[in-house]
């Protein structure tokens, strides 16, 4: 590079003047090496990043042999093979988002950089500007991480959404829930607990891969200041770390089945505490911090199974109206009120009961929720009418669930 006078702005100021002031005060870590690969110039960014104290312990040193070493194993990396030098000898600007350097204590830490050729008096060399992105590598990998347990839960909501949208027991239902919670979590047991209202709780479902107390049906005090004593009387999620000396009749059987740690969230059903699902960790492991928030998200994935109970009673009840008018009453029979109407509901909630456990688009499956919010306000209009104005018809829809239940109880009694 010439000393040339560049005009800039009507100043006229020397080329290297200039460049070596741009270099220095630029944020971003920059060196400048000559033909041979030596290091001639780094600004003050560059010299902190890479772990020295002052540019006269970099300056004059071979860039590779100072930074840029070694490869990630640990292996030898040449010169010869170092594309961030090639500038120099093709005059092409060569650039890399994920390489290797070494700080001066020899820890390795991960950069992006563009190595841009640069005539120099005594030959072509090169200007380096890198970028430190350990810190944007990591927070990649902290949402690729919860990305992987989002989808993990999405799959165990699925699941569990299947079952109970296929009629079975909420033993297993629960059963199951708890052990897709303890898969998730990788924890060793799991419990999930109804809150009774006599100052006591029952396990409903519970998954362990050993031996434990805490089996479905079990009746237990809330005799001490235990999770669920706390989680009952707060409704928040809590935990706790050491069982030693905590008193009770279930922290008793927590320690005599070597459980050292605890951690719960409230089961919420209508917003009334419910009940609680608690993670419980053996040994000498403790449980990982913020598990507890985590088991308020799958305590929702309860309130959803309960929901899709709800609907599909919803679609059962539209389409008995329909039989049943076809079939018993088809002299009252109303296309609108009693064919249309009914079918719609049906439709308009099967769409948040499919996507449950399927993944949902944004358009138009987006919408599917606040259909049936709407239509559930609807109904619920319609409801308030037909008990003002047609409460036969409302009568006559009750039997076909009720009646029609009732009397296979009632048949033993005739005979």
């Amino acid at each position: 590079m010439s000393d040339s006078v560049t005009e800039l702005g009507g100043l006229n100021v020397g080329a290297e003047d200039f460049l070596a002031a741009v270099l220095q005060a630029a944020a971003q870590p920059i060196w400048v090496v000559d033909a041979g690969g030596l290091i001639r110039f780094a600004n003050p960014a560059a010299i902190a990043t890479l772990g020295y104290d002052a540019p006269d312990e970099l300056l004059g040193r071979h860039s590779h042999e100072t930074i840029h070493y070694k490869r990630p194993d640990g292996s030898h990396y040449p010169a010869a093979e170092c594309p961030m030098l090639l500038p120099r000898t093709t005059g092409e600007t060569v650039s890399s988002e994920l390489d290797w350097f070494f700080r001066r204590d020899g820890t390795m830490f991960p950069v992006s950089y563009v190595s841009v050729p640069l005539d120099l008096s005594e030959g072509r060399g090169a200007v380096v500007a890198f970028t430190d992105i350990e810190a944007r590598l990591r927070a990649e990998q902290m949402l690729r991480e919860r990305e992987a347990i989002l989808a993990e839960e999405q799959a165990s909501l699925r699941r569990v959404a299947a079952l109970v949208a296929g009629g079975a027991a909420p033993t297993e239902v629960f059963a199951t829930v708890a052990k897709e919670v303890a898969q998730v979590l990788g924890v060793p047991l799991v419990e999930l607990s109804r809150f009774d209202g006599d100052g006591a709780m029952t396990v409903i479902g519970a998954w362990a891969d050993r031996p434990h107390p805490f089996q479905p049906g079990t009746h237990w005090p809330l005799d001490g200041p235990t999770l669920s004593a706390r989680i009952s009387g707060s409704g928040r999620p809590a935990r706790i770390d050491d069982f030693g000396d905590v008193e009770g009749t279930i922290a008793a059987a927590v320690r005599a089945a070597g459980i050292r740690s605890g951690a719960g969230a409230p089961i919420l059903v209508d917003g009334e505490i419910w009940g609680m699902m608690a993670a419980a960790s053996v040994d000498d492991e403790r449980l990982p911090e913020g598990i507890e928030h985590r088991l308020a998200d799958f305590t929702a994935l309860i309130a959803t199974a309960i929901t899709i109970v709800v609907i599909v009673i919803y679609i059962l009840v539209c389409l008995g109206t329909v039989v049943f008018y076809l079939r018993d009453a088809r002299s009252e029979f109303n296309p609108l009120l009693h064919l249309v109407f009914p079918v719609l509901g049906a439709v308009a909630f099967a769409f948040p009961l499919y996507y449950t456990y399927k993944d949902r688009s944004d358009y138009p499956v987006g919408y599917a929720n606040w259909i049936a919010i709407g239509w559930m306000v609807l109904g619920l209009a319609v409801t308030v009418w037909m008990s003002l104005r047609r409460r036969q018809a409302l009568d006559n829809a009750e039997r076909i669930f009720v009646d029609d239940e009732a009397a296979p109880a009632a048949a033993p009694a005739a005979r």
